[in-house]
């Protein structure tokens, strides 16, 4: 795990379920799907106020290359990752899940 980061569940079965579907299609593209991940992570923790407050608290970062957004907050010294989710997926699915 990344220090300072908080993943939750919900978020982790997210990532798994996008780089899977990705590594199924074409081998190395879950992988490629992973490093765009850890990019916007490492784009977080240089300077989260860089990104949109867009919901709430929750603040979106999205990934080069893949149709995908990072929602997140911060709680003291840490980034918590509440989903990672695509982007023309229903948009109430999306509130449901930052409990909203």
């Amino acid at each position: 795990m990344r220090e300072g980061f908080i993943i939750w569940p919900e978020a982790d079965a997210d990532i798994a379920e996008a780089y899977h579907w990705y590594e199924d299609r074409e081998s190395g593209a879950g992988k490629a799907f992973l490093a765009a991940l850890e990019q916007c992570f490492d784009d977080i923790q240089a300077d989260s106020s860089r990104f949109r407050f867009v919901l709430a608290a929750h603040q979106r970062g999205t990934l080069h290359r893949f149709p995908f957004s990072v929602y997140f907050y911060q709680e003291g010294d840490y980034v918590i990752v509440t989903c990672v989710f695509h982007i023309a997926r229903n948009p109430s699915l999306l509130l449901q899940r930052l409990k909203l």
